[in-house]
């Protein structure tokens, strides 16, 4: 026997001896097992321990182990008896045990069906997002299409098609000598005119894919340019207010401000069919606010469709890319308000705007 059972079973010896040679009728012995049996758990004996420990004991008192007697006697049942008591504080121990580990087991596979199912939301939301970030990606690079298919198109009507005439006037003008001084003068003019039409028109399309004076003048005066090259300039009222605080700006918010503003009046005119619009760019804590309103028609802010227009995805995201708020708000019969505030301290790069 090991050290922890050894004790153990002279004191169950000792008890069971006494149990056997002086029966008790008020429990005496019967609280002298129950006490065997806690000990018995505190030591981490378990029922076999105890057996074995209960017939080594019953061969030392009677000279008889339990296996060796054909016919109950009354020392073998009252020996029974007390290592049934013994053993109840075992089955307590036992049952509170089996309880516990029950309880443990519920108790986990709750726990791990949160988790599963907070995981199962998590990947949800993770393959929407990526579907989402999919179509977003498919509809920008159709956009991209479209844009330089709009400026090729553009280009070939009417920058080549001035350059071609540019060419038959200069082939004319190799006739020189057949041509009298008005008319060499008249055909020089046009010929000219011709030329300014076709820089003004590369220009623009220069001016569309990224304004020269943004970077060398600063926004207040490339948003003038962009409200006086609007094409519907002369029909529509614009007011337009700023403070110079917003030049303080990196280049990075200031490109944001500009595409939004540049958005917001595009929608204005080709969508809202908008009589005034007025920009505004005020100062607020620690940033600066632009705020673009048309009076024209107004749209559902709540209509998924509506989300998903590439304008206002691009705006979204590019005041989003800055740590800037940006919210549109419109309504029949009061118009469209398109905000976006972005705060003076941020540092990204421009490259992605």
């Amino acid at each position: 026997m090991n050290t922890i059972i050894l004790p153990f079973a002279e004191q169950y010896q000792e008890a069971l001896r006494i149990h056997l040679g002086e029966p008790s009728s008020d429990g005496g012995h019967s609280e002298a097992a129950r006490r065997l049996g806690r000990e018995a758990v505190e030591s981490n004996l378990d029922v076999l321990d105890i057996a074995r420990i209960h017939d080594q004991a019953m061969l030392v008192i009677t000279g008889k182990s339990s296996t060796e007697v054909e016919h109950p006697s009354h020392q073998l049942s009252a020996g029974g008896a007390f290592l049934l008591e013994s053993l109840a504080a075992v089955e307590v121990q036992h049952e509170q045990t089996y309880q516990a580990t029950c309880q443990a087991l519920k108790h986990g596979e709750q726990q791990l069906e949160e988790k599963s199912a907070r995981y199962d939301v998590l990947l949800a939301e993770s393959r929407a997002l990526q579907a989402k970030s999919q179509q977003l990606a498919h509809k920008i690079l159709l956009a991209q299409e479209e844009e330089r298919r709009e400026i090729s198109r553009e280009l070939q009507d009417e920058v080549a098609q001035i350059l071609a005439g540019v060419n038959v006037r200069l082939a004319a003008l190799r006739e020189i000598g057949v041509l009298g001084h008005q008319s060499l003068e008249q055909s020089i003019h046009q010929t000219q005119q011709m030329i300014e039409e076709s820089v003004d028109t590369v220009h623009r399309f220069a001016r569309r894919l990224r304004p020269t004076m943004l970077d060398d003048l600063g926004l207040i005066p490339a948003l003038r340019s962009l409200i006086k090259d609007l094409p519907q300039s002369k029909e529509l009222k614009i007011e337009f207010n700023s403070v110079k605080k917003v030049e303080a700006m990196d280049n990075v918010r200031r490109t944001v401000f500009y595409r939004v503003a540049q958005e917001a009046l595009l929608n204005a005119v080709q969508h809202a069919d908008a009589k005034c619009v007025t920009i505004e760019l005020t100062e607020i804590p620690d940033g600066i606010r632009l705020i673009v309103y048309d009076d024209g028609k107004a749209f559902s802010v709540d209509d998924p469709k509506n989300h998903q227009r590439i304008g206002l995805i691009g705006m979204k995201e590019r005041v989003e890319m800055v740590r800037g708020k940006f919210s549109i708000d419109s309504a029949p019969g009061k118009g469209t308000t398109v905000s976006a505030e972005l705060p003076f301290l941020v540092n990204l790069d421009e490259d992605n705007l």
